[in-house]
């Protein structure tokens, strides 16, 4: 018989998986990684509206042994295989 305050196996392991991932992103990206996020994405789409950020396709991934580099006189990238 399970005493009412004891926790299941399951929900103890769910919380420490929640722990661990939690644990896990604030090591990667900080303790306000989230509020920071959201606060980018913001500020990011605000300056697409007022025109501020051009909106640009985004790259293929690289090839293997492909090197891109700015070419400073176009401002584009240009890739060593072609």
């Amino acid at each position: 018989m399970q005493n009412i305050n004891e926790k299941s196996d399951e929900q103890k392991r769910a919380e420490n998986q929640a722990a661990i991932k939690k644990r896990n992103l604030e090591m990667k990206h900080g303790k306000s990684w989230r509020e920071f996020t959201k606060d980018a994405l913001a500020a990011k789409e605000r300056m697409r509206k007022r025109g501020d950020i051009r909106v640009t396709k985004q790259q293929p991934p690289l090839r293997p042994g492909e090197v891109r580099k700015l070419n400073k006189r176009t401002g584009k990238w240009e890739s060593n295989k072609k």
